[in-house]
């Protein structure tokens, strides 16, 4: 007996370890997936960021926004006041981002952030 006792330990010990290991593997690929499209959002609206084109960076935000998985994205300028952005309904993006935050997972979202440059200036 004391041997089955033990064995059904280990067999709920290495459950738990396991589901742990899923919710970490889990977060990471969505911190993973957050950094992707930041960076990704960053180089493609250099070149309208550094115009002006707010129209453009209105599609580039229409664009990722399009994935099921994205709740909100933003686009601030260098001094970083926000230009332009959506996200779902009570998902409330911040109204200025003076520096490029790390990558966080906080509620079950994932949010990171990528510097917008252009010939080595910094754009947003």
């Amino acid at each position: 007996h004391v041997l089955a006792l033990a064995s059904a330990a280990l067999i709920v010990l290495a459950g738990v370890t396991g589901a742990w290991m899923s919710e970490r593997d889990f977060r990471n690929q969505k911190l993973l997936a957050a950094q992707s499209h930041a960076r990704v959002l960053a180089a493609g609206v250099s070149a309208a960021l550094s115009s002006g084109d707010i129209a453009e960076l209105e599609q580039a935000v229409s664009a990722l926004r399009t994935d099921p998985n994205v709740i909100g994205v933003g686009i601030y300028a260098r001094e970083g006041s926000f230009l332009v952005g959506a996200s779902e309904e009570g998902v409330e993006l911040p109204s200025t981002l003076l520096v490029s935050t790390p990558p966080a997972f906080t509620d079950n979202v994932a949010s990171a952030s990528a510097s917008v440059e252009r010939e080595s200036e910094d754009l947003g």
